[in-house]
């Protein structure tokens, strides 16, 4: 930033490529603007002022730093991914009995378990998550109580299975353990008949490239790299909630342990999960992996 608060010259520079790309970068669903309005309980909470201090991040994606980076992070959906992930859930779920007991592996501020709570009035909710500034915020929601119990918890020592339906959005690919260990204990969890709905970057080239990337920025990170993302992202997303955008910036330099790929697939598969679909998400910006989501019955 220069003495007037302003990006510095080098930021500047990005301005007129960013803008003819903006269009393209971002491309938000066709019924985006009629979607109701969602209520940020992060803000319920004392704001976090996150600093560049040499954390030792691992840029490999393999080491204890990210998961302490998850501990003191808020993380907060887009409203439209969170009625992507309800419209994935609606048509998996649909001629089957309602599930009594639901799972939201990576809740974070409890939204999608909101969003949910008005399509199965009759399930009993358990959201966990590893970062306790997200679960002191999904705790402020008032329209679940009593429906839905979060918790700050690491999965892997997490033992209240099993559950009719895991849902887990984004998270399975930060999990610190073997994958072999996260396979069985997703099949110890999810009870023969349910589902496990999941979100996990995939291995293609798009993304081994964008993580290569990562890495890079990683090595060089600065307050300056950081204030750069931030006017990047907003240059990209000025819909966007700037709170939110800022939440993001960690997120950045992060590389994940694992990806959806044939592999990870088979292991499940092994374990007497069967995909019923695999579908990609939208890609709504350069800066983001892309995504599959992929629906399995625990048979």
């Amino acid at each position: 930033m220069d003495r007037g608060g302003r990006p510095d010259r080098a930021v500047r520079r990005c301005h007129h490529a960013v803008d003819p790309l903006r269009g393209r970068v971002f491309r938000p669903s066709s019924d985006a603007g009629d979607l109701p309005e969602v209520p940020r309980p992060y803000r319920c909470i004392p704001p976090i002022r996150l600093e560049h201090a040499g954390r030792g991040l691992d840029p490999h994606g393999s080491g204890g730093a990210v998961m302490a980076e998850f501990e003191a992070t808020v993380f907060d959906a887009p409203t439209e991914r969170i009625r992507q992930m309800t419209a994935v859930i609606r048509s998996a779920l649909t001629g089957l009995p309602s599930p009594r007991k639901m799972l939201d592996l990576g809740c974070g501020t409890g939204l999608q378990a909101l969003d949910l709570a008005k399509e199965l009035p009759d399930t009993a909710m358990v959201g966990i998550d590893v970062s306790a500034n997200s679960i002191a915020a999904a705790k402020a929601i008032g329209d679940l109580s009593g429906r839905c119990d979060f918790r700050q918890a690491d999965y892997m020592a997490f033992n209240e299975g099993p559950f009719d339906l895991v849902v887990t959005d984004s998270c399975l690919q930060w999990i610190e353990a073997e994958d072999s260990r996260l396979a069985a204990k997703l099949a110890t969890d999810v009870a023969p008949g349910g589902l496990l709905i999941l979100t996990m970057p995939e291995r293609c080239g798009f993304n081994l490239a964008l993580f290569s990337v990562r890495r890079i920025l990683a090595l060089l990170r600065s307050p300056l790299t950081d204030a750069a993302i931030l006017w990047l992202a907003r240059r990209l997303h000025p819909h966007h909630d700037p709170a939110m955008l800022r939440q993001r910036v960690d997120y950045m330099y992060w590389v994940p342990r694992r990806l959806w790929d044939h592999a990870f697939a088979r292991m499940l598969a092994d374990r007497k999960f069967k995909v019923v679909s695999d579908e990609p998400m939208t890609h709504a910006s350069l800066g983001q992996p892309k995504h599959r989501t992929v629906v399995l019955l625990r048979r």
